[in-house]
């Protein structure tokens, strides 16, 4: 077990902050699923797109009832200001701090909203969704970090999933809104939009009650605020064991952001002094070991796993981290071979995206963009979007199909729950293989069906329901909330921010390029399309099994040795031969 001070428990406090930063999260939701309903509302195309209108009428294939390009770019456009603003927005989190961000995307949503509520052409729909963008963009990277960093290791996985709850709560509210509005015309899609204010202004009032992560607070150089911050979320003033290490952690990685002046020199030598003596007698607990099975190699966690390198001290180059022991002392007192005075850590003002550009960053970059290219290439995002008219495609009638999109949305809040408590029990690997599979088989059972006889036939309406609502529930389970919360969790303090902002920029891209063409695949590809997505989720299964190395239980300061461990990770790690072939925890001597 990790030391006490390091599991902590689960506090009032530290529900608190989570729920309510994720209101943000809520925001987002509702727009997402807010979108389709409102694209079928009569009074809405009767106002901006008269021409769908009159496809329907003149009797189109029930795969082809929605195909308009302009219908796509209104609904796309929230993701295309996303892709411009993914990668300022990630500096901006790092810079000023995850909270005072939540500050600054409150009013942006409340403008997005009024924009897109009140509109009166199609220019006002798209520059209310390029405001909306722009803030869910940014609220979601900062969102994800904040509830990561806020939680300790062993409650991370359910308090970093309330995010992905939030976001389906705030889909079935839309879906619900818009199931009570549908029949208001002309104007029932202006009062779908408008509500969105409710939690967007909530967001705004929670993001100044609250106070920013002890570990962006110590980057930023404010350790006495980063003290209160860490006292209140744990509920208890003994926090100095977790700060100390979350000290080193921010030295080992400066931020670029403003930083308050050091009043007293030598203090600030004492303490870090101090700091590394704990680390060091950490380090000394823990040790790395070969393990010769092959099978176990994606399978390894790490309950109780050091650094596998020495402490920072400040070295006699300026602006630079040299790893070295610290008076010549190594954590056993016998001179460790495992404490390189060669290995060096990054400059100090090394720009944080060229950075994560480097070598020994490359998991850090590329499993990220993994995790988001699977969650978007599901389809599930966008069929969840367009829930309503990929219903009425399978032979649903229209009001049905907003009553059953309800239905769809509650089954995927519900299912992030069981996600919360079995990915901290089994692991995030299982909980990305499993449903990843279901997915999987739902998707292609689909196509056939669909295939062999048509959206025709009752029976073949209802089955695509069920697995419809297989398909989502699955996908809560695993991809929505694990591939959130995985690219924040094997990310150092000094990538974190970037690699988020990377994530969130594929997410945008790949959502504009599914949401600008869903409709028109839809109608040229019909049932070849359920196939053509789970085609993402075959590969998705192969790449989890053989390059996700499993988080469970491992503190964010020390993810970065799991690729260490990693059959092919390691080549791009400096300290790949302390764990050539994995790591075993050897039990500490007393004392």
């Amino acid at each position: 077990m990790h030391p006490k001070t390091r599991q902590g428990d689960l506090t009032v406090q530290l529900v608190l902050a989570c729920c309510s930063s994720a209101l943000g999260a809520v925001v987002i939701g509702y727009n997402a699923g807010v979108v389709g309903g409102v694209s079928a509302m009569t009074g809405y195309l009767e106002q901006f797109f008269p021409e769908v209108l009159a496809q329907q009428a003149a009797g189109s294939s029930v795969y082809c009832r929605y195909n308009s390009q302009k219908l796509q770019l209104v609904a796309a456009s929230v993701y295309l200001s996303g892709i411009v603003c993914a990668l300022p927005a990630g500096f901006l989190v790092r810079r000023l701090g995850r909270i005072a961000v939540m500050r600054i995307c409150g009013p942006v949503f409340l403008v997005s909203i009024t924009l897109m509520s009140a509109a009166e052409d199609v220019a006002m729909l798209v520059l209310g969704g390029l405001a909306m963008g722009a803030a869910s963009t940014t609220t979601n990277i900062a969102l994800i970090i904040y509830s990561t960093e806020m939680a300790p290791p062993h409650l991370r996985a359910r308090m970093g999933f309330t995010f992905q709850a939030a976001v389906s709560l705030g889909v079935v509210i839309a879906q619900g809104v818009n199931a009570g509005t549908q029949d208001i015309n002309p104007w029932g899609w202006r009062l779908s939009l408008a509500l969105n204010a409710i939690p967007a202004t909530a967001f705004l009032i929670s993001a100044w009650l609250l106070p920013d992560t002890p570990t962006s607070l110590l980057a930023r150089g404010q350790p006495a605020e980063a003290r209160k911050a860490l006292q209140w979320v744990r509920g208890t003033e003994d926090v100095e064991a977790e700060l100390a290490m979350q000290t080193e952690q921010a030295h080992l990685a400066p931020s670029r952001g403003p930083q308050r002046a050091p009043h007293d020199t030598a203090s600030q030598a004492l303490q870090a002094q101090d700091a590394e003596l704990k680390a060091a007698r950490k380090f000394h607990s823990y040790t790395s070991v070969a393990a010769s099975s092959p099978t176990a190699r994606n399978d390894l966690t790490f309950p109780k796993l050091a650094r596998p390198v020495a402490p920072a001290v400040y070295g006699q180059q300026p602006g630079r981290y040299h790893m070295a022991p610290l008076n010549g002392l190594s954590p056993d007192n016998s001179g460790s071979e495992c404490l390189k005075a060669d290995a060096v850590q990054p400059e100090l003002h090394t720009p944080d995206w060229r950075t994560i550009l480097e070598r020994r960053n490359r998991p850090q970059l590329l499993l990220p963009a993994a995790c988001t290219f699977f969650q978007l290439w599901s389809g599930f995002i966008i069929m969840c979007s367009y829930a309503p008219q990929l219903l009425v495609s399978l032979g649903i009638y229209a009001h049905t199909a907003q009553i059953l999109a309800i239905g769809q949305g509650v089954i995927n809040h519900l299912s992030v729950y069981p996600s919360m408590l079995l990915s901290d029990r089994y692991g995030r690997r299982v909980m990305l293989l499993v449903p990843s599979a279901v997915m999987l088989a739902s998707q292609v059972t689909l196509g056939i069906i669909l295939a062999i006889a048509g959206p025709t036939h009752t029976w073949v309406a209802w089955l695509g329901v069920a697995l419809f609502y297989t398909f989502s529930a699955s996908f809560n389970m695993s991809w929505g909330p694990v591939g959130n919360l995985y690219p924040a969790e094997i990310c150092t303090l000094e990538t974190r921010a970037t690699s988020q902002a990377i994530a969130v920029l594929g997410h945008n891209l790949w959502n504009f390029v599914i949401g600008q063409t869903f409709l028109t695949m839809l109608c040229g590809m019909r049932w070849g399309l359920f196939l053509f997505f789970s085609a993402s989720m075959a590969l998705a299964i192969l790449a989890v099994y053989f390059f996700f190395p499993e988080t469970k239980g491992v503190p964010l300061d020390e993810t970065p040795l799991l690729f260490s461990c990693h059959w092919y990770w390691r080549r791009y790690t400096p300290d790949a031969p302390l764990c050539s072939k994995g790591c075993v925890e050897v039990p500490t001597s007393a004392g």
